[in-house]
């Protein structure tokens, strides 16, 4: 299967969401992988629980040595911008690159997860729990307050999908 999968399309309607963006970034700098956040929140949407034992064995590889290096790299080319206007086109083919390999990354972790049954009832709860076990698995627990933005906006996003595809409108 390509990079086109249920958790990138996941991926895209969530971050799309107002403050979504900002909330993953503000917890990026606190550690987060933020593939992983997705990932969490598209579980509990499914019903899958992403227990510690789970975190534990995906494959952090790509994301370790390639999507962060690039990142890396972007950011140090975004500080020169100001001083060397030249570097714009550089700069935004490292955004391409590192959303390329972001895409990459959440196929990885889809292909994973799709093995992963349904053990529970899907919604808020189960998206809260999952963010909950991850941040306590870093090496620094995240702000509970980011994180629980970020699952309400994936609770919300879960309750419009519910009711598009039992045909009510809002």
């Amino acid at each position: 299967m390509g990079p086109d999968n249920p958790l990138w399309q996941y991926a895209l309607a969530l971050y799309a969401r107002s403050g979504v963006e900002q909330c993953c970034l503000r917890l990026q700098d606190q550690g987060a992988a933020v593939n992983c956040l997705l990932l969490a929140c598209w579980s509990g949407t499914q019903g899958v629980v992403v227990d510690a034992e789970r975190w534990r064995s995906l494959d952090a590889f790509w994301r370790h040595e390639v999507t962060e290096p690039l990142r890396h790299i972007r950011h140090q080319v975004r500080s020169l911008r100001a001083r060397q206007p030249q570097v714009e086109a550089c700069y935004r083919a490292l955004q391409q690159a590192e959303l390329a390999a972001e895409q990459v990354e959440l196929q990885q972790l889809w292909q994973t997860a799709q093995h992963w049954l349904p053990a529970a009832e899907a919604g808020s709860v189960l998206i809260h729990a999952n963010l909950a076990t991850y941040s306590q698995l870093l090496p620094q627990p995240l702000a509970q307050a980011e994180w629980e933005q970020l699952a309400a906006a994936a609770t919300e996003l879960s309750l419009e999908d519910a009711e598009l595809s039992s045909g009510q409108s809002y």
